[in-house]
């Protein structure tokens, strides 16, 4: 009888060891799959990282654009007040040929009627005599 309790209890202890070596088994698979979602996690936060990288980048360019842009529309302005500023000196220069035209039509005009004075009075002087 002795035996026989001596081998139920042999028998008991290794049935205990073999559900032991399962849980440590299992715990051991629970942790090499929680790595295993540490790992994922980790992967999706530096792929997250370099999805904001991008849009930063995206975004810094897309200023970029913006600011080239601008400067382009501050120096079309500035071409076309100089395009203005050109137009009034144009006009400005023919209006002054203008006047010079206008003086000297009426220069010619006073030597013609200088002209014509003194033929007046030459004739008087000749009538005279």
């Amino acid at each position: 009888d002795l035996s026989l309790a001596a081998n139920a209890v042999d028998s008991a202890v290794s049935d205990l060891s073999l559900a032991a070596n399962a849980v440590a088994s299992a715990l051991s698979n629970f942790s090499l799959a929680s790595d295993d979602v540490a790992s994922a996690l980790s992967d999706f936060f530096l792929a997250s990282d370099a999805v904001a990288s991008a849009v930063w980048d995206l975004s810094l360019a897309a200023n970029a654009v913006a600011s080239a842009v601008w400067d382009l529309s501050l120096a079309s302005n500035a071409v076309a007040a100089a395009v203005s500023d050109l137009s009034l000196a144009a006009n400005a220069v023919a209006s002054a040929v203008s006047d010079f035209f206008l003086a000297s039509d009426a220069v010619a005009s006073a030597v013609s009627d200088f002209f014509l004075a003194s033929d007046a009075v030459a004739s008087a002087v000749s009538d005279f005599f």
